[in-house]
């Protein structure tokens, strides 16, 4: 009976301690998010003008390389 008492008792006081931590816990979350939340938006725009420069490489050395081949194939052929 007395270990039961104890359990019972040890149970509520977590239950106690979690229901306390829980705002806190709460609030490291909303700390951790909001920061992601903000970020996001930046990390998009970051990823996107990323993946635009390097379209823009590859279609710039896409157009080098044809115009070199074509000058090299003209002049091969001339």
């Amino acid at each position: 009976g007395a270990l039961l008492h104890l359990v019972a008792l040890v149970a509520l006081v977590a239950l106690v301690v979690c229901v306390s931590l829980l705002p806190l816990v709460v609030l490291v979350v909303l700390l951790a998010v909001i920061p992601l939340v903000v970020l996001i938006p930046l990390v998009i725009i970051v990823v996107i003008v990323i993946i635009v420069i390097i379209v823009v490489l590859v279609v710039i050395v896409i157009i080098v390389v044809i115009v070199v081949t074509g000058s090299t194939d003209t002049e091969a052929s001339t």
